[in-house]
């Protein structure tokens, strides 16, 4: 619940935005639902890359790196540390 809380109460155009959570009877367990990331995550964006025998470009390669900075400058001033920074928890939107 208190990761809940967290994302609820952030809103920057550098982090996935959170929708709403609900607890699911018959999974038990808690689910949030997050803004639609139509460009999926880093790590399949390199992996896709890689199976076609190519690299991301250093421009693009910056770009998401400045992007990510911003988001976790967001979590820092409002006093929270991400303990999970990974290619799998980068999202990308479709633009």
């Amino acid at each position: 619940m208190n990761e809940v809380r967290i994302l609820a109460s952030l809103n920057d155009k550098h982090i996935i935005s959170y929708k709403e959570a609900f607890y699911s009877e018959e999974e038990q367990s808690l689910c949030i639902v997050m803004e639609y990331a139509g460009g999926g995550d880093i790590r399949e964006k390199i992996k896709s890359q890689k199976r076609q025998g190519k690299h991301l470009s250093e421009p693009t390669i910056w770009k998401y790196l400045r992007q990510l900075v911003k988001g976790l400058n967001t979590l820092h001033t409002n006093g929270i540390l991400h303990r999970d920074i990974k290619c799998a928890n980068i999202f990308l939107k479709e633009d």
